[in-house]
């Protein structure tokens, strides 16, 4: 929308830590430095910036956000962020320009999806602790992935056209807590290519049909995997553990016994019966099935919504 900005919101309070122009047609920047010694938030999403010019952006700035701006390049200011730790670059086609290893070692978050790249971003400088990598959207060499920083504790590489898990997750990434795969044609998850940190899942638009018994991580409390073709439960999902959630909605699971999870998605499959070996849930979604038998028994009462719609 055009927008025209106060020059105060610009020039204001020198006491500003955090500023935000979001979805706005935004202000020319001055070629001087701005006089915000206490700025350390900055976000600038979602405008036709096209450019920031050198010495545009607080040296201050711990925050940066830039995602959708139509940059062709990364600012050279963001190199000279010695304090940065988080930096979002999203949806900005920078393509073979973008070089990591210019960017500040005390990045922690670093967001660069949708952004045209043909690699990870292996070549971090030494020393990077990298605790978030958002890398969707670009087309990558699985077998990069083992060389990013082992400190990475989560992990989205959404869209990514990957086939298979990338080499060395289960084993380069220690502390891996969540791991976001969603929208990739994933053939199969084999024993030990997931960290046993692991936490929570994301997977859709596999063709999975049935995992290994041993493949998905003991520790696992939340678990989507959706729209992936499974056939039959993972084994690892039927016997008890405490879980936040279960999602396996959109897939052709045809049978289901037991399971144990706060709230579980079983809508959009196929299944013909369900036993109520359930455990533990308020939320049960069976919704878009094939029932033609339902038992739960009378020993289950933790369940405070059911959903059986247009279940046959």
């Amino acid at each position: 929308m055009a927008f025209n900005t106060p020059e105060s919101v610009v020039l204001g309070d020198s006491a500003r830590s955090g500023l935000g122009i979001q979805g706005v047609t935004c202000p020319q920047f001055s070629s001087e430095p701005q006089e915000f010694p206490l700025l350390y938030t900055l976000s600038i999403k979602h405008n036709l910036i096209k450019a920031i010019p050198a010495n545009s952006l607080p040296t201050t700035l711990k925050s940066l956000f830039i995602n959708n701006c139509s940059l062709s390049k990364v600012p050279t200011d963001v190199f000279k962020l010695q304090g940065l730790t988080e930096l979002g670059l999203a949806h900005n086609e920078l393509g073979d320009s973008f070089d990591e290893s210019k960017l500040p070692s005390t990045l922690t978050q670093l967001n660069i999806g949708w952004r045209g790249l043909k690699r990870a971003p292996v070549n971090l400088p030494k020393g990077t602790k990298l605790i978030t990598l958002d890398i969707p959207g670009n087309t990558l060499d699985p077998d990069d992935i083992e060389t990013l920083p082992a400190s990475i504790t989560t992990l989205r590489i959404q869209d990514a056209k990957l086939s298979r898990i990338p080499i060395g997750i289960g084993s380069h990434f220690a502390n891996l807590s969540l791991l976001d795969l969603s929208s990739n044609p994933l053939e199969t998850i084999k024993s030990g290519e997931l960290p046993s940190s692991l936490a929570s899942l994301i997977v859709s638009g596999a063709t999975l049909i049935k995992l290994p018994d041993d493949a998905l991580p003991k520790a696992l409390a939340v678990v989507n995997i959706t729209d992936s073709n499974l056939e039959e439960m993972p084994y690892q999902l039927s016997y008890y553990r405490a879980r936040e959630f279960i999602n396996l909605s959109g897939n052709k699971i045809t049978t289901v016994d037991q399971m144990s999870a706060e709230k579980i998605d079983l809508s959009r499959n196929e299944s013909a019966s369900f036993s109520g070996r359930i455990t533990d849930t308020l939320v049960l979604d069976l919704s878009f099935n094939r029932l033609t038998n339902f038992t739960l028994s009378p020993k289950i009462n933790t369940i405070k919504i059911l959903d059986l719609r247009v279940t046959s």
